[in-house]
């Protein structure tokens, strides 16, 4: 879910760590960085709104 938010939405940190209930954005950034191994930061300016490109595979829905 917090991958989710970082790619897809304009949220700030702050806002993602109360909706995912954390005690703080500290907190969060600590916990996120053990598991995907990058803080959240780092993770949103390497795949913020990074989406598969259908149009350009060819694959078009007319």
């Amino acid at each position: 879910m917090a991958k989710n938010l970082l790619r897809f939405s304009d949220y700030s940190m702050i806002e993602i760590a109360n909706r995912l209930s954390f005690s703080s954005q500290s907190h969060f950034i600590q916990q996120f960085r053990e598991v995907v191994g990058m803080t959240p930061k780092k993770y949103r300016d390497e795949y913020y709104m990074v989406q598969w490109d259908i149009e350009s595979e060819g694959l078009h829905m007319d």
